[in-house]
């Protein structure tokens, strides 16, 4: 079997959990895909990324055109079976699949067997959050997608049911598999030299917590910053809280908020940081908090506890379904219950050390070959459907 995989959503250091999805992923299908054949199809951007990640059965093609823009203009178009657009069709797929959501720039005859994986619907529960075209394009491409692919893979029960419910997708047409995480990396230690270095390069303090995550409004980074305040009204002003992630539209209302409510020196944003720089602070900070209003899985909760570090985070959406057991929930509407989560990371020993035993046994029940694999059989099953 050639199973083609369309990567032109891929921008590296821009694409959030997707990227960490298709790397994952394709990481893995190389040591399990066997006989089979792996090609993605990239922008020239990714090149450098893309190739560490070949060889044996995995191999890529760049694609010609134009980047991301051109790309989202034709998309609402493309969706459609009726329009078929030629781009590299001298590849013999057997199946295509579609790792982010949309079935856009089909590069194949539109005969060819389609997997393709929805990561989330948020824009059906948070349209309030998204730009007027964003939801616009979301609500017309991802139902057209749903119901062109031959197998949909949802990345949580909770995204599972949402496709069901929300889109209409019949359940047998659509399986929940899960992200993995790379145990290796988020669990090595730290050696003193780098973290001293990480320190002065950032100016972090010695003892923080951290919340990596873009500042999307969903991400809920306002009343994090509030709850931070009430604690500190309280006499707690020891707490420091560093952010981390791409910069997006709610980021000067993160910004001003830090401003009106005082706390320059104790919250740090660093944007978005290497991934190698993320593992080193998921292992030296006292606690993740993540507030999220919403999550199709959920990722930098798992990587945490790969890495050792003691969570607290929303209940809502998918992130009970992956933390299991393992986090300390709280209502991510309500400030106090935000508060009362970050006074235990901080100061709460025994929790701390129930969470980072239950976090390690949590992360281990998640691996991208697991992922992998589950894929591989979807893969196959496309074909006789």
């Amino acid at each position: 079997m050639h199973i083609a995989i369309n990567a032109l959503h891929f921008h590296p250091g821009a694409s959030g959990g997707a990227e960490t999805y298709l790397l994952g992923l394709v990481k893995a299908l190389r040591s399990v895909a066997g006989d089979h054949r792996v090609t993605l199809i990239i922008w020239r951007e990714a090149e450098d990324t893309i190739r560490p990640l070949c060889g044996g059965p995995t191999d890529y093609r760049i694609a010609r055109g134009g980047a991301l823009q051109q790309a989202r203009r034709l998309a609402l178009r493309l969706v459609d079976r009726s329009h078929p657009t030629g781009w590299l069709s001298d590849i013999p797929a057997d199946v295509v699949h579609y790792p982010n959501a949309v079935m856009w720039m089909r590069p194949f005859p539109l005969v060819t067997p389609t997997v393709l994986t929805m990561t989330d619907l948020q824009h059906e529960y948070y349209p309030e959050h998204w730009r007027a075209d964003d939801v616009k394009f979301r609500r017309k491409a991802f139902p057209a997608s749903v119901k062109q692919a031959d197998a949909v893979i949802a990345i949580s029960e909770f995204t599972r049911q949402g496709l069901i419910e929300r889109l209409g997708c019949p359940a047998d047409k659509v399986k929940t598999i899960y992200f993995g995480v790379d145990h290796a990396f988020f669990s090595g230690p730290v050696a003193p030299t780098q973290w001293l270095d990480m320190k002065a390069r950032y100016a972090l303090p010695e003892h923080f917590l951290l919340y990596p995550a873009g500042t999307w409004p969903h991400k809920n980074h306002l009343r994090l910053l509030q709850a931070l305040k009430v604690l500190g009204d309280r006499g707690e002003r020891d707490i420091a809280l560093v952010l981390t992630g791409i910069r997006e539209f709610a980021h000067e209302d993160v910004l001003h908020a830090v401003s009106l409510l005082g706390l320059q020196g104790r919250v740090i944003h660093l944007g978005h940081i290497p991934m190698d720089d993320l593992a080193v602070l998921l292992k030296k900070a006292r606690g993740m908090v993540f507030p999220s209003l919403f999550e199709g899985f959920g990722l930098p909760v798992l990587e945490a506890m790969a890495a050792g570090c003691p969570v607290a985070c929303s209940d809502r959406a998918a992130l009970p379904e992956v933390a299991g057991q393992a986090a300390l929930y709280f209502d991510p509407a309500d400030v106090e219950a935000i508060a009362e989560a970050i006074r235990v990371l901080w100061s709460n020993e025994e929790s701390r050390k129930r969470l980072i035993r239950a976090g390690h046994n949590r992360a281990a029940q998640f691996s991208w070959t697991k992922c992998a694999e589950e894929t591989l059989r979807v893969y196959e099953s496309s074909l006789v459907s």
